[in-house]
């Protein structure tokens, strides 16, 4: 089979395949903020983990996520993220 072939007539391949794989900001969508728990979300009673460290254990993942999609999408790198 040509490589010059129709992804539909490509075995094994969507027709839709090659249009995805350019990534865009819309099935790419920018990661979101995880919210701060309230000072009175956390008991006081020495949880494991505390409502605050899986806050903070979210936000690392968060900055992790959002340098990966910024490399990707360099153009959009100073877009606000929305909470939904």
């Amino acid at each position: 089979m040509s490589p010059d072939a129709p992804a539909a007539a490509r075995p094994g391949r969507a027709p839709y395949d090659d249009a995805m794989t350019e990534i865009s900001a819309d099935r790419d969508p920018r990661p979101i903020e995880p919210i701060e728990p309230d000072l009175n979300e956390c008991c006081g009673n020495g949880c494991c983990p505390c409502v605050f460290d899986t806050y903070a254990e979210e936000k690392r993942a968060w900055r992790e996520a959002l340098k990966q999609w910024e490399a990707r999408h360099p153009d959009q790198a100073d877009a606000p993220s929305f909470h939904p």
